[in-house]
């Protein structure tokens, strides 16, 4: 995922960089500790707007610190509300996390429109 964010941070001529991140599941015990750890690349990316979904998301926005606004989103399809509210011309979007979090919907359903 921070590989990823950093591809994000690396986007020439957008307008704003939006990031959909979702949990990654197959962390086992570490996982909050990984997932809080995302927080620099974040920051490097120079993300503007932030929509983290579910409450596996929590160490992360904590990690944040208020130095990014962050959306928490309950599941995939309030993800999708807050991401059609934000994006607009010019935007580079990411969306990740893993499979089983069903990300696939919302970028499927957000192309379309």
């Amino acid at each position: 995922m921070a590989a990823t964010l950093k591809s994000l941070g690396e986007e020439k001529g957008v307008a704003r960089r939006i990031a959909v991140l979702g949990p990654m599941r197959e962390l086992g015990p570490e996982s909050e500790a990984l997932h809080a750890a995302l927080a620099p690349a974040v920051l490097a990316a120079r993300v503007d707007r932030l929509i983290l979904i579910g409450p596996d998301m929590a160490p992360l926005a904590d990690a944040l610190d208020d130095r990014l606004a962050v959306e928490c989103a309950r599941d995939v399809d309030e993800a999708q509300e807050r991401l059609l509210d934000a994006a607009g011309p010019g935007d580079a979007v990411l969306v990740k996390a893993s499979n089983s979090v069903g990300l696939g919907r919302l970028v499927e359903r957000i192309t379309q429109r």
